[in-house]
């Protein structure tokens, strides 16, 4: 688990919101078709006012929704202004610096899962080695090093890049745990 910024926290608040009233205007949809085959079938005139009323009610409530889906998704867009590039962007920049171009796939996916493209990204979970020295997966490839903190230094994607190149000229992709490094390692081994 890693600390995430605050504005990605919120993104994804927002998101679950929006998820939630899509969720209720299909909710309401569906009481809304159920309402109108009910209006098919209902003979009498006072039953059809009432069906009227309750689909008249559905359709205000599917306004409000509506309103709130909308002002939803203009906070969504006014934050992405904000942070305009985006995460694999990130990662496909510094991937394609250093690591060689049969590589830069591999690369960006690795960081990808390691850091979720955050250059800024370090564990919370601290690894306790066999000797019994704790540290920490630090910046965008998630570099492990000895301590309980990351320094700044770490978290600079070039610097952090090129410790990567190190690690993987020294060992391939065998040095990243994620899934997908974990595939590469068992392919680099057969």
């Amino acid at each position: 688990m890693s600390i995430k910024p605050r504005w990605q926290n919120t993104i994804k608040e927002r998101v679950k919101s929006i998820l939630a009233l899509i969720f209720i205007v299909m909710i309401i949809m569906g009481i809304g078709y159920v309402a109108g085959k009910r209006l098919e079938t209902m003979a009498t005139k006072s039953t059809l006012i009432e069906i009227q009323k309750s689909i008249e009610e559905m359709n205000r409530q599917l306004q409000v929704v509506g309103g709130k889906i909308k002002k939803i998704d203009e906070r969504v867009k006014s934050i992405e202004k904000q942070f305009p590039l985006k995460r694999q962007t990130i990662a496909q920049t510094y991937c394609t610096k250093y690591f060689p171009a049969s590589q830069v796939r591999n690369c960006v996916r690795v960081a990808l899962q390691e850091s979720g493209g955050n250059p800024n990204r370090w564990s919370i979970k601290i690894n306790r080695h066999q000797d019994g020295h704790l540290s920490r997966d630090c910046g965008l490839m998630q570099i492990n090093i000895n301590g309980t903190t990351c320094p700044n230094w770490i978290l600079n994607p070039d610097t952090n890049m090129q410790i990567a190149l190190r690690k993987w000229k020294a060992s391939g992709w065998c040095a990243w745990f994620c899934p997908y490094g974990r595939y590469l390692c068992a392919l680099q081994r057969n």
